[in-house]
């Protein structure tokens, strides 16, 4: 974790935290939209680490408004455990969350707002069918599953990362 905030720190980017050992980190950046910044950490990640990685960037506001869109709110609120949210490039198309939905083999469910797929696991997700490669194939390569917490909190509690790297503020 330190070389990913030294390398956050080394592109002039500003106080640099990771968070749990997820992989997940928050920094400033007054200069740059989400996707801006995205774009721009993948081609120096690939330039100075020879590394092809996505990075998924949400500003606070962004976080705000994730929370505000939550689908989930009640389930949310009786147990923030039970509900994700994928970070995902692009909004997925509606043929996306049809396949996802087909795929799912238990009581899951999902909801699609932006470029975020809600998934609330009644039963948890120890014992989902639904794993996080299968969820995110379907509406994206790659996502980034967080915890949602409850409205009212400003900033979620990260819940669970992807192998795959992936990055939010």
């Amino acid at each position: 974790m330190t070389d990913l905030r030294n390398f956050l720190t080394q592109l002039g980017l500003g106080d640099a935290r990771s968070l749990l050992q997820s992989g997940n980190v928050v920094f400033t950046s007054k200069v740059r939209t989400s996707t801006e910044l995205e774009r721009y950490l993948e081609s120096e990640a690939a330039d100075r680490l020879s590394l092809e990685v996505d990075f998924f960037v949400r500003t606070p506001d962004e976080w705000k408004s994730i929370i505000r869109q939550n689908p989930f709110r009640k389930e949310a609120e009786r147990d923030p455990g039970r509900l994700v949210v994928l970070f995902l490039k692009s909004a997925p198309s509606v043929e996306d969350i049809v396949a996802l939905e087909a795929a799912i083999r238990g009581p899951e469910t999902v909801r699609a707002k932006g470029k975020q797929a809600y998934i609330y696991f009644p039963d948890g997700q120890g014992r989902s069918k639904l794993t996080n490669a299968r969820a995110s194939s379907a509406p994206a390569e790659n996502a980034s599953v967080s915890a949602l917490v409850p409205s009212g909190r400003e900033r979620p509690a990260i819940f669970h990362g992807c192998p795959r790297i992936l990055r939010s503020t």
